[in-house]
């Protein structure tokens, strides 16, 4: 049986810092970072020719990633 792959999450310091490398690098588009407050972190979805990334920022030391 073959399944999809649906996303990739990548732990990186900041969201911010990290969208130029995957935006003009990789050539991926950036959806728009929300907070999510009850996993202490940041997300933001990239996309581009079948794939998709989340970008995941903790925003303080509770959070597990």
């Amino acid at each position: 049986m073959s399944r999809e792959l649906h996303h990739v999450g990548i732990v990186v310091p900041s969201i911010d810092a990290a969208l130029s490398f995957y935006r003009e690098t990789l050539g991926l588009e950036a959806g728009p970072a929300r907070e999510v407050r009850d996993q202490a972190v940041r997300v933001c979805f990239l996309s581009g020719n079948g794939t998709r990334i989340e970008l995941l920022e903790p925003t303080d030391e509770t959070s597990g990633v």
